[in-house]
């Protein structure tokens, strides 16, 4: 029922902007605004609960369930972070983006980077934190090479390829290697899933630097 839902969802704000609007304000409370403000109520459920991939003591049956919802919650997000699909549309020029679009992205990254700094910051053992972080890293990485998810058969490419652009500017603008490096600098290497993390981790700075280079003539 879950990954139905998911891939309902997955349609729902690859197609429609109103979509993307109605994720980004969405209030457990279900209360009518006439203008409501932006919430980190979607984004938060996302990052924290479905991205959450490698659970302590959990079975294969369970792991393997976890990141079957782990991967559609991903590809949520960026369905979610990608430009509507047209039926006709032409090549687009990646310096010009869309507002909506800019705004929805970088609220997208802030909710993420927030969500990095806050398990260097936090008193809890970054044990506590490796299921999500293993989610998080990928995701960052799925945001910019949309070929590792089933929607780059979906996504066009007039689109897609500019979006690479916008997002990756809007990550180096906010810093997004560096929280990743403070992450990866607060690891104990004597734990044993120490050294998976860390190389999880250089996969969305590589991916970072790969569409910097494929853009190089516009930063």
């Amino acid at each position: 029922y879950m990954i139905f839902l998911l891939k309902v969802l997955i349609e729902l704000v690859i197609s429609y902007k109103q979509s993307k609007f109605e994720f980004l304000t969405f209030n457990k409370r279900n209360m009518y605004v006439e203008s409501p403000k932006p919430r980190m109520t979607a984004l938060n459920f996302f990052l924290y609960q479905l991205l959450d991939t490698k659970g302590p003591n959990q079975s294969k049956h369970e792991t393997k369930r976890r990141e079957v919802i782990g991967r559609l919650a991903c590809d949520v997000i960026i369905g979610f972070t990608s430009s509507v699909q047209h039926k006709c549309t032409q090549k687009q020029d990646p310096k010009l983006a869309d507002p909506d679009m800019t705004f929805i992205r970088k609220f997208t990254i802030e909710c993420l980077t927030k969500a990095l700094k806050d398990t260097t910051s936090s008193h809890k053992s970054l044990q506590m934190f490796v299921g999500k972080l293993y989610g998080w890293f990928d995701l960052t990485s799925s945001l910019l090479l949309t070929e590792r998810s089933y929607l780059h058969a979906i996504l066009d490419t007039d689109t897609a390829h500019p979006d690479k652009y916008q997002i990756c500017k809007l990550m180096l603008e906010m810093n997004v290697p560096s929280i990743i490096a403070d992450c990866v600098a607060s690891l104990d290497l004597n734990y044993p899933f120490s050294k998976k993390l860390f190389n999880c981790s250089i996969e969305p700075l590589n991916a970072i630097n790969k569409i910097r280079n494929e853009f190089s003539e516009l930063f």
